[in-house]
């Protein structure tokens, strides 16, 4: 800038700066250089409003909001003032603009969908119209895990089976449906279905973790665990360095009524436990001990 003050591009670009450092005064400034330089580019106009509504000048904000409604189609306008109203916390209004456009709008269908997780929406009607819309592998996936942040379980479930429906071969969301699948009070009805997308994202993530936890619980979970030890048989590393895989195993011989050998990895689950509490698989105390109280019943 200081070689080229009057370029307008990096004025916007100094204002995506400090937007991203949340100093939205600062970015308001720099906003308003650029557009004094360039006052008919529509990005830095609608860039204002934001940076507006994020800076709590609702006045200004609508202001500069009202006087762009000619110069946007009408996807532009409402997807804007839906943030705009979401930003001042009128989520309903803001959803009353986006529903027209669910269904042949992408980005507006996503926005809409965010909204109605933040209201803890996760009704068969509301799945049943974000359905409609034809997205992303990858915008399917960042959909369940909004809907994860907000604990709707049969949303998150939804979303990343439509992962696994436009990419049936991607091995992580494969596992990521299983895993969200497990947590449905109906999960005993999608068995067999939880079982194959395990079984076809262990073929690329055979040494993942995660993955392998997430196939171990849909085996004990489903009553297969013979299936579970044996899948557990195969990685003896990764067992002793990760405490929650031992207790898979553990759970599954418990299940098995080897009570035992059950409670002989329960017991090496602990130590290791307590050597290292923080694990990359978290693992709690209470499940240890859940699982100590059954096999004392016999």
């Amino acid at each position: 800038l200081e070689k080229d003050p009057a370029n307008s591009v990096l004025h916007a670009d100094l204002a995506q700066v400090y937007l991203r450092q949340s100093d939205y005064a600062q970015a308001l400034k720099a906003c308003g250089e650029a557009m004094t330089l360039a006052p008919e580019a529509i990005d830095l106009r609608v860039l204002q409003v934001e940076l507006f509504a994020l800076d709590k000048r609702e006045t200004e904000c609508r202001e500069a909001l009202a006087a762009l409604k000619s110069s946007l189609t009408p996807l532009g306008l409402d997807r804007l003032t839906a943030r705009v109203e979401a930003l001042f916390g009128n989520d309903a209004n803001a959803v009353s603009h986006l529903e027209r456009h669910i269904g042949t709008d992408a980005a507006a269908t996503i926005q809409w969908a965010e909204l109605k997780f933040k209201g803890d929406d996760e009704s068969s009607s509301m799945l049943g119209l974000l359905s409609k819309q034809i997205l992303s592998g990858e915008e399917w996936s960042s959909l369940a895990l909004t809907a994860q942040d907000h604990s709707l379980s049969r949303a998150a479930e939804h979303c990343m089976h439509q992962a696994t429906m436009t990419e049936p071969n991607n091995a992580q969301y494969l596992n990521n449906w299983a895993w969200f699948a497990l947590q449905l009070p109906d999960h005993a009805s999608k068995k067999e279905s939880i079982l194959a997308a395990c079984r076809k994202a262990h073929q690329a993530l055979s040494k993942s973790p995660a993955a392998i936890d997430t196939y171990a619980e849909a085996c004990v979970t489903l009553n297969e665990s013979e299936e579970c030890l044996t899948i557990l048989s195969q990685i003896p590393e990764l067992i002793s360095a990760h405490p929650r895989l031992r207790y898979q195993q553990a759970r599954a011989l418990a299940q098995l009524h080897k009570h035992n050998e059950a409670l002989e990895q329960l017991r090496k689950c602990q130590a290791e436990l307590q050597k290292a509490p923080t694990q990359v698989l978290p693992l709690k105390k209470e499940e240890l001990d859940q699982l100590e109280s059954r096999l004392a019943q016999g």
